[in-house]
C-alpha cells in the first residue's frame, strides 16, 4: 500500500462521487477507477458499493474497516512529518540571571518568537557560575551575567548594556524626585545583594555593619514592599520602570550606586549561530527604545 492509495481512497470518501474525486486529484475518471481497482486487488475485497445509476458512492463493510486503517495511516504520516519538522528546527539556549529574565528579556523573547523562525527557545535562570559551566559544556549558546566575575580563557565576557540604579518606595512616600543618599534610613531598606560594586557602595554610605529591614537575593522582595512611607529599595532602571505609577514611586539618588552592567558571555573563538545573532539584534532594538540604558551590543 502507498500514500497514493490512501490519497485516492480519501478523495472518493470525501467527495462521494468518482467525478468529483477525480477532479480534486487532477486526474481523469478512468485513471481514478484504475487506482481504486488496484487498491481493492491489494486489499482483496471491494471497498465501495457500485450500482448502476448510483450517484453517491457508499462504503462496503470492508470499506468501513479500511476507513479506520486509512485514518491510522494518516495519523502515522502526520507524526512522521512532525518528526521531520522537529529535526529541521534548531535550538537557541539562553541563560540569564533572575532580574534579567524577569524584567528585561520577556519582551525580547516575545519579539523573537513572533518571527516564526524554525527555532525552539530554551530559557534558563541561573547564577553566573552555573551559566559559565553550562557554556563550557556546550549546553548554552550564550548567557547574560550581572558581574564580571567569570575568569576562564575559554569564555569571552563583554558588556552588553548598562543601566543606572534608582530608588523604589511606596507610592505615597515623602521622597522627592532626587533623594539625598545620606538622608536615607537603612533600617527602612529592603537590601537586594547586587554585585560586589553595589555592596561596596552600600558599605561606604551606610557602613559594613548596617542592619537593613530585609535582605534578599532578588528584586522579587520589592513585590511585597510594605506600604510604610519610609521603605525603600535600590533597583536597576529597567526593573524600576515596570513599577512606575503602579506599586511604587521611583526616584533618583544624589549619589547613586555604580550602574548595573549586564555582560554577554560566549565561548571564545566560536561564532554565534544565526538565531543567536538575530536574538541579540532584537534585544538591542528593544533596549534602545527604552532609553536610560547604554547599549554595547
Amino acid at each position: 500500500m502507498t500514500n497514493l492509495d490512501i490519497e485516492t481512497f480519501w478523495a472518493v470518501v470525501h467527495h462521494g462521487t468518482m467525478t468529483a474525486a477525480a477532479e480534486s486529484l487532477y486526474i481523469t475518471q478512468p485513471t481514478l477507477s484504475m487506482r481504486i481497482r488496484a487498491l481493492e486487488e491489494r486489499v482483496g475485497t471491494p471497498l465501495f458499493v457500485r450500482g448502476k445509476g448510483q450517484r453517491h458512492i457508499a462504503l462496503t463493510e470492508a470499506g468501513q474497516k479500511f476507513l479506520t486503517l486509512a485514518q491510522r495511516w494518516q495519523q502515522l504520516l502526520a507524526e512522521t512529518d512532525s518528526l521531520a519538522e522537529l529535526g529541521q528546527r534548531e535550538y537557541l539556549r539562553i541563560a540569564a540571571t533572575y532580574t534579567t529574565n524577569q524584567y528585561i528579556l520577556p519582551p525580547v523573547y516575545k519579539r523573537f518568537l513572533a518571527q516564526g523562525l524554525p527555532v525552539s527557545l530554551w530559557i534558563h535562570t541561573l547564577r553566573d557560575v552555573d551559566s559559565a559551566q553550562l557554556l563550557l559544556q556546550h549546553e548554552l549558546d550564550f548567557a547574560f551575567i550581572d558581574s564580571n566575575t567569570v575568569f576562564d580563557d575559554r569564555l569571552t565576557v563583554r558588556p552588553a548594556f548598562r543601566e543606572p540604579f534608582l530608588l523604589l518606595s511606596p507610592p505615597d512616600s515623602p521622597y522627592s524626585e532626587e533623594v539625598e543618599t545620606s538622608s536615607l534610613d537603612v533600617s527602612e531598606e529592603l537590601l537586594v545583594t547586587w554585585d560586589p560594586e553595589f555592596i561596596r557602595w552600600h558599605d561606604r554610605w551606610f557602613g559594613a555593619g548596617a542592619r537593613p529591614l530585609l535582605y534578599a537575593d532578588t528584586l522579587q522582595a520589592a513585590d511585597f514592599l510594605p506600604p510604610t512611607e519610609g521603605r525603600w529599595v535600590a533597583a536597576p532602571a529597567i526593573a524600576a520602570a515596570s513599577r512606575i505609577g503602579k506599586s511604587a514611586k521611583v526616584c533618583r539618588f544624589t549619589s547613586p550606586p555604580p550602574d548595573r552592567v549586564n555582560y554577554l558571555v560566549t565561548r571564545a573563538g566560536e561564532p554565534l549561530p544565526p538565531a543567536a545573532a538575530q536574538f541579540l539584534q532584537e534585544l538591542r532594538e528593544h533596549l534602545l527604545a527604552l532609553g536610560n540604558v547604554q547599549v554595547y551590543l
